[in-house]
């Protein structure tokens, strides 16, 4: 996991409104929103 993601996903926390994180990373973000209670968007590319 890169700091960079941690730091995103923080950010998302400390937001006034209920927002939560969008990447396509999953395997990186998810096990880090969940952790702290963010909920993660993946877009779907699979279309393309």
């Amino acid at each position: 996991m890169a700091l960079g993601d941690v730091v995103i996903t923080l950010e998302a926390v400390h937001f006034e409104e209920d927002t939560g994180v969008c990447s396509s990373n999953k395997k990186d973000f998810q096990p880090i929103c969940d952790s702290v209670g963010v909920e993660l968007a993946v877009p779907d590319y699979s279309w393309k």
